[in-house]
């Protein structure tokens, strides 16, 4: 039997996301997850943090 999201969210004390750039706006890059049904799918994050340098991918760590 499959688990539902809330299911593994339970069970699981972390989650890796692996996340592409899909757009860029003045102050930010906006990464979109890969997985359809990722706990987190959409973050922004700020040039300032890549040092105004578009990157491809990040992951993303979550621990609860």
């Amino acid at each position: 039997m499959m688990e539902t999201l809330d299911e593994v969210f339970r069970l699981k004390r972390w989650f890796t996301i692996t996340m592409t750039q899909d757009k860029e706006t003045k102050g930010t890059f906006r990464f979109q997850a890969d997985a359809d049904d990722a706990v987190i799918p959409t973050v922004y994050v700020r040039k300032g943090a890549f040092n105004g340098k578009a990157v491809e991918k990040i992951v993303i760590t979550l621990e609860a």
